[in-house]
């Protein structure tokens, strides 16, 4: 058995391509593809140096890289469904401001009343080199009155810089809603 399969975390983390199956990786790591029954997929390409792994406003995740420095230049795309997604129904917003300032109250108004877990704030991502300095995932207090929730938005700006963010709300299940795009403004 070569070093490749003596360490399949390790494949599956970096990339590494190596003569592994699903089948010889599920019975080393047991459930870890439960998932792709609901319909999630691993990355097929491997991405290596300059990987990029951003969120996407409906909770996908887009994957993309290569490493020009071993020959690798991949130019293809892969979009990820991570396992959340297949939980049950998504909650729907129907209406919420664009253009929120800090201190300020403001009502989301969701489709059918479904109850939420919890509502954040996640920076759009901007990565190199496998970083993402822009990187922010802001909590935000709620209360829920049947189809609307009230939120404020947190005064302290180094927590909250201005800017655009996307507007996520969670059903008790974990499943987030497609994200609008809010900008948070003095």
């Amino acid at each position: 058995m070569s070093e490749i399969e003596n360490n399949p975390m390790e494949n599956f983390l970096f990339g590494i391509k190596s003569p592994i199956t699903k089948d010889r990786y599920s019975r080393r790591l047991g459930n870890f593809f439960e998932f792709l029954e609901y319909g999630g997929s691993l990355e097929t390409q491997a991405k290596q140096f300059m990987l990029h792994a951003i969120l996407l406003p409906d909770g996908k995740v887009m994957t993309m890289g290569s490493n020009p420095t071993r020959k690798c230049v991949e130019k293809r795309i892969e979009i990820f469904s991570p396992p959340y997604l297949f939980a049950g129904d998504r909650p729907v917003i129907d209406d919420v401001k664009s253009v929120l300032k800090y201190e300020e109250s403001f009502e989301i108004q969701m489709h059918d009343g479904t109850e939420i877990l919890d509502t954040a704030l996640i920076r759009p991502s901007n990565t190199t080199h496998c970083l993402n300095p822009e990187q922010r995932y802001i909590e935000i207090d709620t209360v829920q009155n049947g189809d609307k929730i009230s939120s404020k938005i947190p005064k302290n700006e180094n927590l909250v810089p201005p800017g655009y963010y996307m507007l996520f709300v969670r059903n008790h299940s974990g499943v987030p809603c497609i994200a609008p795009f809010v900008r948070i403004t003095h």
